[in-house]
């Protein structure tokens, strides 16, 4: 009888062996399973060299540009330019991470037609041989934001405005801190003028490009 229940309790001892076993292989499979699935997608969705590490499928083009007036960055998003930035100015990060954010996107070095227009029309601006672009514009902000950038396409080339004006345009007088907060919120300079907006003294005041700079290109407006 111990010898029937010693025999009972070995083959017992197998089967849970050979449970665990079966469990470890399987385990294996579902790994190697997961593995190969996952190096599929990240193949299949992979763009310009990235893929599912650390990386959005969404991309905005972006394209650094230095002419005689200032160094840029172009960037453009499904066919429409959404920043003409001055490269080195403040509040950099803060205007990359705005965009990114608003698209569920990343920045990606490369060139695109919208910004081969862009560089050919801001040339051209700044040899004072073109006063209107024609360039698709992709505006991202908050509605606010949005309304006053709207309003600053309404100043012609070679005119200016008072930020006094422009939160009168906006439909709100008492918002010309805001208003002025928005304007350094401008992503596509000089096509969105904000160089063009000055104090109600008509003194220059703040731009992301400098000072300097504003100057001379309300100088080159006017010649």
């Amino acid at each position: 009888m111990g010898v029937g229940i010693g025999l009972k309790f070995g083959l017992i001892k197998s089967l849970l062996s050979a449970v665990q076993i079966l469990q470890v292989v399987f385990l294996f499979f579902i790994l190697v399973l997961m593995w190969v699935v996952y190096g599929f997608i990240n193949t299949i969705i992979k763009k310009d060299g990235t893929g599912l590490k650390g990386s959005k499928v969404n991309k905005i083009n972006i394209q650094y540009y230095k002419t005689s007036y200032a160094e840029f960055i172009l960037g453009a998003f499904n066919d429409k330019l959404c920043m003409l930035d001055y490269r080195y100015r403040t509040k950099r990060e803060s205007i990359d991470k705005r965009l990114c954010t608003a698209l569920d996107a990343e920045f990606i070095e490369k060139d695109s037609d919208v910004l081969v227009q862009t560089r050919k029309e801001l040339d051209e601006y700044l040899r004072g041989e073109r006063k209107i672009f024609n360039i698709s514009l992709l505006m991202l902000g908050s509605e606010f934001q949005r309304s006053v950038w709207e309003a600053l396409l309404k100043i012609p080339y070679g005119k200016t405005a008072t930020y006094l004006e422009l939160s009168k345009i906006v439909g709100n007088v008492k918002a010309v801190r805001a208003v002025a907060n928005a304007n350094g919120a401008n992503a596509i300079s000089i096509i969105i003028p904000c160089h063009r907006v000055i104090g109600t003294n008509g003194r220059l005041t703040g731009y992301a490009g400098g000072l300097p700079l504003k100057k001379k290109l309300l100088e080159l407006e006017t010649i």
